[in-house]
């Protein structure tokens, strides 16, 4: 007895779960399924190698990058995918996971805007780890760096995002101006719009080592009316007072929580209470604009106004440092953020580390 195509093929489809992670690792058993299904016959070939392309992009070396686009598999370059054989899944979202250490080189530029064509048409989640903060934004070389803002600008389906490395820093104008000024000193008006900023769909949000009292970084926020999601680790600023101008109950609208990670020791530094700054500073500020709004909320709904408490929105996670691992905060934080991203476990409590996912990278663990 032959079971029916489209049992096969929910069969298949099975062994990627409702939640996923962004992308399977290569030493994965799904990974291992998929690959041997491919060899089965056509029929499950073409399944499998539209759910490796889909959920199974976690690119950590630049020659991986290259063979990936020199191989053109028709399931990443068709930007319209083939109805023979097989039925497209009906979920055709995709994952990517990017790594890379030389995202400033030419030809690894060029391979990632190559890649943002490709899939700038069903990319919903994305984590990157490129080290874009120390290419130097003062040399125009080959115009790299407006390359790498086109490709990422492009990503407008977006809706998960984290840039495990920095905030995503992809500014090409009036430069080294802005890079030599202090933030209190800048206007929105001196920058260059986030890129993160002009992605529609972006429900969920994480940065490292963003100054939170820059007027680019809340500008972007104001532009974000569906974030639900905001992580920041590692954020400098806290304790610093932000500019008027933007606190408001529709900044943020769709906010449920910020999470706010960093090492016990870089807390312990940071003015106000629990270590999260002052009542000026941009927590306090963000939670008083979610404050009022729920309020309202309650007043419309309920006669009874309860107590908006600032654990309902903000979360804090303090990583212990231990004695021998002084001096390696940014690198503890660095790599949670990274697995956490990855698989999923960043977004909600009890915010757990995915340690399957970068093992090979993974240097916070004890």
């Amino acid at each position: 007895m032959r079971l029916p195509p489209e049992i096969i093929q929910l069969i298949i489809e099975s062994i990627i779960p409702p939640d996923p992670p962004v992308a399977y690792p290569d030493f994965s058993g799904e990974i291992d399924t998929l690959v041997n299904l491919t060899l089965v016959s056509r029929f499950t070939c073409q399944i499998a190698r539209r759910l490796l392309i889909n959920h199974c992009l976690l690119i950590d070396d630049e020659w991986l990058l290259g063979q990936l686009l020199e191989c053109e598999p028709p399931e990443l370059v068709n930007r319209r995918p083939n109805d023979t054989g097989a039925q497209v899944q009906k979920s055709t979202a995709a994952g990517l996971v990017l790594v890379l250490d030389e995202p400033d080189r030419l030809p690894v530029a060029r391979d990632i805007e190559t890649l943002s064509f490709y899939l700038c048409h069903r990319l919903t989640r994305l984590v990157i780890d490129l080290p874009l903060r120390f290419y130097n934004p003062s040399i125009p070389e080959l115009e790299v760096r407006p390359m790498l803002r086109e490709a990422f600008k492009r990503l407008t389906l977006l809706e998960e995002f984290c840039s495990a490395a920095d905030d995503l820093c992809l500014d090409t104008q009036k430069l080294p101006y802005i890079w030599e000024t202090p933030s209190d000193q800048l206007e929105e008006a001196d920058y260059e719009p986030a890129v993160w900023s002009l992605w529609p769909r972006l429900r969920r949000l994480a940065l490292c080592e963003v100054d939170v009292t820059s007027m680019q970084f809340i500008g972007g926020l104001r532009r974000c009316s569906k974030l639900t999601h905001l992580v920041l680790v590692a954020p400098s600023g806290l304790d610093r007072d932000v500019r008027s101008g933007w606190q408001s109950t529709d900044f943020l609208p769709s906010l449920e929580r910020l999470l706010i990670a960093d090492s016990a020791d870089e807390f312990e530094m940071v003015n106000g209470k629990d270590h999260l700054g002052d009542d000026k500073g941009f927590v306090r500020q963000l939670f008083q604009c979610y404050k009022s709004r729920e309020s309202g909320k309650q007043r419309y709904f309920s006669n009874d106004e309860e107590c908006v408490e600032f654990d309902s929105l903000v979360k804090k996670i303090a990583f212990p440092v231990p004695n021998y691992r002084k001096g390696d905060d940014d690198i503890i934080c660095h790599g949670w953020l990274l697995d956490a991203s990855i698989d999923g476990t960043i977004w909600t409590e009890p915010y757990g580390i995915g340690s399957r996912y970068m093992l090979a990278r993974n240097t916070y663990t004890t």
